[in-house]
């Protein structure tokens, strides 16, 4: 989503658990993962990796957000570098965008047995 979706749509008095955005591992691990005939384009094996295109992570409209913000993508490693600032922005707006409202209580109810779980470890 934009970053401006955040503030305008998801800034709610609870945060909502499953917000997030298509993830990518790095260059270095693609290349490991898929073979350098299947690098590029995005192609389905991408899909057995868990970057899909279509379906609910919808990588189509996450890598044209990235385009809209970095300008075009025409190889592997521009898309590798952009999609880690791009990544950045969206969560760092999630957050921004919560904690605009105030959010310890969200904290409190969302994460306070997580983290008093952890806690007895």
């Amino acid at each position: 989503m934009p970053v401006k979706f955040y503030f305008e749509k998801r800034a709610t008095e609870k945060l909502h658990s499953e917000m997030g955005m298509p993830n990518m591992v790095s260059f270095e691990s693609l290349k490991q993962m898929i073979p350098d005939s299947a690098l590029w384009p995005i192609d389905r094996l991408w899909g057995v990796h868990d970057f899909n295109l279509e379906s609910a992570q919808n990588g189509y409209s996450f890598i044209q957000q990235i385009q809209d913000n970095f300008g075009t993508v025409n190889d592997l490693k521009r898309l590798a570098l952009t999609r880690t600032v791009g990544q950045l922005s969206g969560y760092r707006a999630m957050f921004e965008a919560q904690s605009k409202i105030g959010w310890t209580a969200a904290l409190d109810e969302s994460f306070g047995m997580a983290f008093h779980g952890m806690a007895d470890v």
